[in-house]
């Protein structure tokens, strides 16, 4: 499938949880969380996944918000020592930290997402009570206001799709929340369908056409529920997770959606792919809870965790399967054979698999773009495919201009009798 667990990369350079990650230029960062006490440090990853730790967070805290915009990954808000905190650290590309204007209340928990020009922080706790506030950043990292969410509620998820930055699920004090907020491009709010069940400490990511928020906790039950929004917002629900979790952690990586750890019995990390087709992977090393996940080139890194603390990185890598062949044609029919042409669209093909009528015949050398089919019969209609092949997997098969051909005698032939009926006639 491409994709597959490749052990641990360097530990964190603190064991924590209850922190956050997102993706900048170069660099997968890992900020904040808690140790014994609250944590400032922030690691980075690269895409050869070299470990390296940038200036710290301007204040210790843990349960952090991160999102990034433009040049900027951000982290906002958070619990320090002994209250909420409402500072927003950034970092650009070189790792360079600055520190914009503040969230307009302080929260914990707070969940960061990006649409279009805007990174958003909303909901999350203050010292008093649930937030309905969202924050919105823009890429000179000025601070706007928004209008507020439906339902001000912490342990939600938020992730984006398509124009929309989607919130959703949290918990009010009990019982959980299944509502779901969109903001568009402009930052207008709307209110699509709920999740298929209320749930709190969920996680989200995006693949393809779809936003996808899964696992969580529906009062004080573990859930697997996954539910899936589209660009239109219309939702679906997928192939449950194949553990129920929560606390669990989303990222994506080439062609897939990653749910993994949480609180469950094992380290458990589902796929989603583009069609929502779900595959479980190896498990995670440890069992990771409370913890991060981002991605960083073709690496998803899943980092950290609480109770107990651990300071482990698992890696899953996407190793890509060849781009398909297009532009699929034939010519050179006789009543024996026909040569089949394409496009070559991949560089790191190993061969091309030929097939005829759905049967594999074999495979032929890289950097082919054309097969000749012999031994065939005449009069007789056949259905040709050709799909690049690595040692990561197959490509889609190419697609031919016309679903069957027919070899130059059987099209002789219907011509003759249609020639000699219009002559009797």
């Amino acid at each position: 499938m491409g994709l597959n667990y490749n052990g641990t990369a360097t530990v964190l350079s603190v064991a924590r949880g209850m922190f956050a990650a997102t993706t900048i230029g170069n660099y997968a960062l890992f900020g904040g969380g808690n140790t014994t006490v609250r944590s400032a440090v922030v690691d980075a990853y690269d895409a050869s996944l070299t470990r390296t730790t940038p200036t710290a967070l301007s204040v210790a805290k843990q349960n952090v918000g991160a999102t990034t915009i433009g040049g900027y990954a951000l982290f906002g808000g958070g619990y320090g020592s002994s209250t909420c905190s409402a500072v927003v650290d950034a970092y650009n590309t070189s790792l360079t930290r600055s520190t914009p204007t503040a969230l307009s209340v302080a929260r914990s928990g707070a969940h960061g997402v990006t649409i279009n020009n805007y990174a958003l922080f909303g909901g999350g706790s203050s010292d008093s009570t649930e937030s309905d506030v969202v924050d919105a950043y823009n890429t000179s990292l000025t601070r706007t206001t928004p209008t507020v969410l439906t339902v001000a509620r912490y342990g939600l998820a938020a992730t984006a799709i398509g124009n929309y930055a989607l919130f959703g699920g949290g918990v009010t004090s009990y019982p959980s929340s299944a509502a779901v907020d969109a903001y568009d491009t402009s930052l207008t709010r709307t209110t699509p369908t709920a999740l298929s069940v209320s749930r709190h400490y969920l996680a989200a990511t995006t693949i393809g056409g779809y936003a996808l928020f899964g696992g969580g906790m529906q009062g004080n039950f573990n859930n697997n529920v996954v539910d899936a929004y589209d660009t239109s917002l219309a939702r679906t629900t997928p192939t449950v997770l194949s553990v129920a979790t929560y606390h669990l952690s989303a990222t994506t990586v080439g062609n897939y959606a990653l749910f993994g750890g949480g609180y469950a019995s094992t380290g458990v990390v589902d796929a989603y792919d583009t069609t929502l087709t779900r595959t479980t992977l190896e498990t995670l090393s440890v069992l990771h809870r409370e913890f991060a996940a981002t991605a960083i080139g073709n690496y998803a890194l899943f980092g950290g965790g609480d109770t107990p603390l651990t300071d482990v990185v698992d890696i899953f890598e996407y190793t890509p399967t060849p781009g398909a062949p297009t532009s699929a044609h034939t010519d050179n029919k006789t009543d024996t054979q026909i040569v089949m042409h394409w496009t070559d669209n991949s560089a790191d093909e190993t061969g091309f698999k030929m097939y005829l009528d759905d049967a594999y015949l074999e495979t032929i050398a890289a950097g082919s773009v054309s097969y000749t089919y012999t031994g065939l019969t005449a009069r007789t209609q056949y259905d040709l495919a050709v799909k690049a092949t690595n040692a990561n997997g197959d490509s889609e098969e190419a697609q031919l201009t016309e679903s069957t051909v027919q070899t130059l005698d059987a099209m002789i032939d219907i011509i003759m009798y249609s020639h000699l009926r219009t002559r009797k006639s």
